[in-house]
């Protein structure tokens, strides 16, 4: 049952960062990779804003890889503009993505577009799911352990949902 423990240790992450931080539109974690995607969701928003962020987020995260002394391995950010809606989604490697990285992000996203970003009201504290101490640990201990299973999360009518897509490994079947 070692892939249990994993598995459940990144859905309590999942659920853990949607809950913290509502500005997060979804969560794709892959097991292969060992990645982290978080999605943001924004109205009303120029492609020229978020490139603008996209930069300053670069910068910010330059430098914090200075003050950390610690090489990024993986790094994407895509934009995406639909009619209606913008999106900004950030692919972080797991093993070098820390919670102070994580704080900066949602601090940084939060102050360029506070009433632009798609969220629903974080009405309710969420202390059952502990604290950030707690997630930063959560966090720590998700860092070394791979999963087995694609997980996707995500906020809805107040509630957090993850799902799971069980990583097959095809199988041949030769008749003889």
């Amino acid at each position: 049952m070692a892939g249990y423990n994993s598995e459940s240790q990144h859905v309590d992450l999942l659920i853990s960062l949607l809950l913290h931080f509502p500005q997060i539109g979804s969560l794709h974690y892959n097991p292969d990779e060992n990645k982290l995607k978080l999605l943001f969701l924004f109205r009303d928003v120029q492609n020229e804003q978020l490139m603008a962020l996209q930069a300053h987020y670069k910068n910010h995260l330059d430098t914090l890889k200075v003050i950390m002394c610690q090489e990024f391995t993986c790094c994407n950010i895509v934009i995406c503009n639909y009619p209606d809606l913008n999106s900004l989604s950030i692919e972080r490697d797991l093993l070098s993505f820390s919670y102070e990285e994580l704080v900066i992000t949602i601090e940084l996203i939060t102050e360029a577009f506070q009433k632009e970003i798609v969220m629903e009201d974080a009405q309710e504290s969420h202390t059952e799911y502990g604290s950030s101490t707690d997630l930063y640990q959560l966090l720590e201990s998700a860092r070394y352990e791979q999963g087995h299973t694609i997980l996707v999360g995500f906020r809805t009518k107040g509630r957090v949902l993850v799902y799971r897509d069980t990583v097959e490994q095809k199988i041949n079947v030769s008749n003889s």
